[in-house]
């Protein structure tokens, strides 16, 4: 064209987007979720038959979204348990990092949480580096990966020893493949107890108000033998002669490979678990399923915990069902009705003495009051679109701890009029 010169035209370079809290889950967002939660008890040693006790209750949780001064995104739930003999209420606090990974997606790991519960215990667990990850955005099918790492701290005052009940306070530091070693102090007996579980599953259970401590070998050729040691001198975690040693028959399942096994998949276009309640919001699409299956043994204790969650995540909704189901077998009787000695099942290896299953499934009732979410635009992912990624260990915080916690305390109550704790 006259007057016209040729030349080429170069766009300006198009910014990339950060990953970050905001486009993820923005500060202020408060989310509401009802569901129902119920809990099982199961002693097979009382009777001829196993004796179970089940309750059943409904679950409400408020999740409202804020920051840290680090950047990070925190989640603070509220949530009460309506069973028909108690309520129960905790506040947990879920420290998350959304961190830039390879391929244009994005790591939501979750750093730290802290609970407070309505008996007063306060739980915390700080994740390892490699541990924590809750998902990858985009959320595409595959696998990704944790390991064991963190270090879990307990302080329950609500442990009953004696008449006055007593402060407890524990601190676990657990490794990479699911062993670790912890200090426990009870405050009224005025002892430390020093408790380890190697690689190979041995052991020590320190029971220093009971005049010393378990020790457990590996397993070998089917069987495990444990003791109980003498401290070197009263309240001493060093242990010296022991009482008696025995054997009993190995009850680790052969596929513990090592302490902590963990499974983590994400799964494209599935479908909602039958147990997700109508909680009244709708939603387009469908959902996300991210998984994690974790298996852990606590050869000290003499227990065997699975624990499987499920996040159903949905572009333009988040999280909109998110399911949780912990049971811990336990192996071993610390009850002290024998003195020192445990009670175990002398035949088969794979008869347990008690077992307890709790079970929670949640749905989304509102986000920012609203129950109508917008649809997703055509091939939105949920990095673009979801304003509420729950991070499932807002949720397992709660269960996980309330497992442990009457777990223990059974034991504990049981214990009192010895004096011997744990």
């Amino acid at each position: 064209m006259s007057g016209c010169s040729s030349s080429t035209y170069t766009p300006p370079p198009t910014p990339t987007p950060t990953p970050g809290p905001d486009r993820l889950s923005a500060s202020g967002t408060v989310a509401a979720y009802t569901g129902t939660i119920s809990q099982s008890e199961t002693n097979d040693v009382i009777a001829s038959n196993p004796v179970t006790m089940n309750q059943a209750g409904t679950a409400n949780v408020t999740v409202t979204v804020g920051s840290d001064a680090s950047g990070n995104t925190t989640y603070t739930s509220d949530e009460k348990d309506a069973f028909s003999l108690q309520t129960l209420s905790s506040t947990t606090k879920a420290t998350v990092a959304f961190q830039p990974a390879s391929n244009g997606q994005t790591d939501v790991r979750t750093l730290s949480t802290t609970e407070t519960d309505s008996t007063g215990a306060v739980f915390s667990v700080v994740y390892g580096p490699n541990n924590g990850l809750q998902t990858v955005i985009p959320e595409q099918s595959g696998t990704f990966t944790n390991d064991a790492s963190a270090t879990y701290t307990e302080v329950d005052p609500g442990v009953t020893v004696g008449a006055n009940g007593s402060t407890v306070t524990t601190k676990r530091v657990i490794a990479a493949d699911g062993s670790y070693t912890e200090s426990e102090t009870i405050t009224l007996a005025g002892v430390t107890n020093e408790n380890f579980m190697a690689p190979d599953f041995s052991a020590r259970e320190e029971e220093l108000a009971f005049g010393g401590g378990y020790e457990f070998s590996a397993p070998s050729n089917g069987t495990i033998t444990y003791g109980f040691y003498d401290s070197v001198s009263p309240g001493s975690p060093t242990l010296g002669k022991a009482e008696f040693t025995a054997p009993i028959p190995d009850w680790i399942p052969a596929s513990q490979t090592k302490p902590t096994i963990e499974t983590d998949t994400i799964a494209a276009n599935a479908t909602l678990d039958a147990r997700c309640p109508s909680a009244g919001a709708t939603f387009h699409g469908s959902p996300n399923l991210v998984k994690q299956v974790v298996t852990a043994v606590d050869s000290a204790l003499g227990t065997v915990e699975t624990r499987t969650t499920q996040s159903f995540d949905v572009a333009g909704a988040g999280s909109v069902c998110v399911t949780v189901d912990d049971k811990i077998s336990s192996y071993y009787d610390y009850t002290g009705q024998e003195g020192p000695f445990l009670l175990v099942t002398p035949g088969s290896a794979s008869t347990v003495l008690t077992s307890m299953t709790m079970s929670e499934a949640i749905a989304l009732k509102s986000l920012n009051g609203q129950t109508t979410l917008s649809a997703a635009r055509a091939g939105a992912s949920v990095t673009a679109a979801a304003p509420m990624i729950v991070p499932r260990s807002v949720l397992v915080a709660g269960i996980q701890h309330r497992v442990h916690q009457a777990l223990l305390r059974r034991l504990n109550a049981a214990r009192r009029a010895t004096g011997a704790v744990k």
